[in-house]
């Protein structure tokens, strides 16, 4: 049995025993639209957070240059700093800003994916617990 088969097994006997978590993110979302929609990745959304910020007036083009080399970076600790940074200026998570901004970058999503899209949906149909974004969510029929 080669490694990969032994970790298919092991992934299979963990869902049938009701040990299997699925944690489904941005790599999830980005496959699901064929990488198609940068903003479904973290740093594409954390990005055009701050474009949207900037067209707002919540963020000045000084700002935004400040935040670059962290939203460049491969560390995902400066990338949430800027990311936190992004939220208060757009009144995250309750204010009308924020919300605003979120539908306008999902709006336009649709999964072209239908292998993935069918995989998460029998995730859902199964009942199998997996933690998910609000894209997911939509996709999969979940109401919550």
């Amino acid at each position: 049995m080669t490694p990969i088969d032994a970790s298919i097994t092991k992934l299979k006997k963990s869902a049938q025993g009701g040990k299997l978590v699925a944690v489904i993110g941005t790599g999830v979302s980005m496959a699901l639209t064929n990488g198609k929609f940068e903003a479904l990745s973290w740093k594409g959304l954390v990005s055009n957070g701050f474009a949207y910020g900037v067209t707002k007036g919540k963020i000045t083009e000084e700002q935004r240059k400040k935040w670059e080399p962290q939203l460049d970076s491969s560390d995902i600790d400066e990338l949430v700093g800027a990311a936190e940074f992004m939220g208060r200026k757009l009144e995250s998570p309750k204010g009308d800003l924020y919300a605003r901004w979120l539908e306008n970058v999902f709006k336009e999503v649709v999964p072209e994916n239908r292998e993935m899209a069918n995989a998460i949906r029998t995730l859902h149909a199964l009942a199998y617990p997996f933690v998910r974004s609000t894209t997911i969510r939509c996709w999969s029929g979940s109401p919550g």
